[in-house]
């Protein structure tokens, strides 16, 4: 009977738990009874409250949580939420945990606990509103993960203010007024993947296959639309096989010869074996440059595209080079993310607890 149950629990681990709510919700009753979840599950819990920060931050789960998860994502990086709104749901959640002490037990142990460790960290300038408050000591063990630069000033000076020691508000008032370094981090929260360039390689084209491939080296005089047939050129271009899909997200084209003033629109579209799936809607480039960047929006991840002028262009426009930019996909970004912060995030409760207090 044991057995059966371990592996319904599993299963329901691996298959019904979907959402933020039922992972922070699991993740949390896992800490309660001292359950070490196993690798998959916790990776694929992780990766989706990365992919989808915001959904967990303003999950009801959010205020039920245990502190050390909660410890872990305000320590995270790529928590990409607003640190305006992500301070707001922290005073939300350290009040509830007034009715659930359960929830950061092992953050304070006793009032007279939380006390002494102030006194140790040199704390004596606090003045808090609520002097000695259960909300004010929860808090005060993040503090120092906080970016309070990043947050409106209003926000700052109405709502957090008051939990900063006297040098640490100082610190942040100085860096608005002076622009002074500040005691706090000022690097933004990473909601999602950065662009990059592809490397891609081209596999077929209308007219000048030669040509084609030298856009790549920026050396080419490509022309965009073909005289004696009356069409437009098309080229078509991939990612090597074992390079994970792609999300296009623009491109620099440069021109071999920019005379004159006109505009092109042109069509993006991903393309999935051999048949073509989402249409990037035309673009219209901007005034005729040299060097021109349109951004791209609204192809799904892919390995192989198909570009294509559709509208009347000079006949003698030709294309010198071609970069595409593309970023990964959120999910196989927040993937990423878990693999690289792997130490952070699995590592042992407690560790977390000491290293915060250090």
């Amino acid at each position: 009977m044991i057995g059966a149950l371990a592996t319904e629990c599993s299963r329901y681990m691996r298959e019904d738990v979907i959402g933020a709510t039922d992972i922070l919700t699991v993740m949390t009753s896992s800490l309660k009874h001292g359950y070490s979840l196993p690798e998959d599950p916790a990776r694929y819990y992780w990766s989706t409250i990365v992919a989808d920060s915001n959904s967990a931050l303003q999950s009801p789960a959010f205020l039920l949580a245990d502190h050390r998860i909660i410890q872990k994502l305000v320590q995270l990086d790529e928590f990409g939420v607003a640190e305006d709104l992500l301070w707001s749901r922290l005073l939300q959640w350290a009040a509830s945990t007034e009715q659930k002490p359960e929830l950061v037990s092992s953050l304070l142990g006793s009032e007279s606990e939380g006390q002494e460790r102030k006194r140790r960290r040199g704390d004596e300038s606090l003045e808090p509103a609520e002097p000695s408050s259960h909300k004010f000591l929860v808090l005060r063990e993040f503090i120092q993960h906080l970016r309070f630069p990043l947050m409106s000033k209003a926000i700052f000076v109405t709502e957090a203010a008051k939990y900063l020691s006297r040098e640490e508000e100082r610190s942040v008032t100085t860096f608005h007024l002076l622009g002074c370094k500040p005691q706090f981090s000022t690097s933004e929260r990473i909601c999602g993947p950065c662009s990059r360039a592809l490397p891609i390689s081209m596999c077929t084209t209308s007219d000048a296959p030669h040509e084609a491939t030298r856009l790549l080296h920026g050396t080419a005089t490509w022309t965009c639309r073909i005289k004696h047939a009356a069409t437009y050129n098309q080229l078509t271009f991939e990612l090597p096989k074992s390079h994970l899909p792609m999300i296009v997200s623009a491109l620099h084209l440069t021109y071999a010869n920019p005379t004159g003033d006109f505009t092109s629109t042109f069509q993006l579209q991903a393309v999935f074996g051999s048949s073509r799936k989402s249409s990037g809607r035309p673009l219209l480039t901007e005034r005729f440059l040299k060097s021109n960047t349109v951004w791209v929006t609204g192809l799904p991840p892919a390995r192989k595209w198909k570009l294509e002028f559709q509208t009347p262009i000079e006949s003698d426009a030709k294309l010198a080079g071609l970069r595409v930019m593309g970023i990964d996909s959120q999910d196989a970004w927040a993937k990423s993310v878990v693999d690289r912060r792997a130490s952070q995030l699995f590592r042992a409760p407690d560790a977390a607890i000491v290293e915060g207090r250090s």
